[in-house]
């Protein structure tokens, strides 16, 4: 297998994953059911990392790439 088809197949799985997570995410989204309680596995699917950059100030790095800061009161 060439170096370059095997950076299509990588690109397209990345494609497929990011579609498939989308897709995940729609349907939560579009369900009735109000989340009342911390859901882990939603958290853990769509968050990659939580950092804490300061005394009241963390960055919340998401699996799509975003990374967000938050101050904390």
């Amino acid at each position: 297998m060439t170096l370059e088809k095997q950076e299509i197949e990588s690109e397209l799985g990345k494609m497929q994953l990011a579609d498939y997570r989308k897709e995940e995410i729609i349907k939560l989204l579009n369900t009735s059911d109000k989340l009342t309680t911390f859901d882990e596995k939603i958290f853990k699917s769509l968050v990659r990392k939580i950092k804490v950059t300061a005394p009241k100030e963390i960055e919340i790095c998401y699996n799509c790439g975003i990374t967000v800061k938050e101050q904390i009161k």
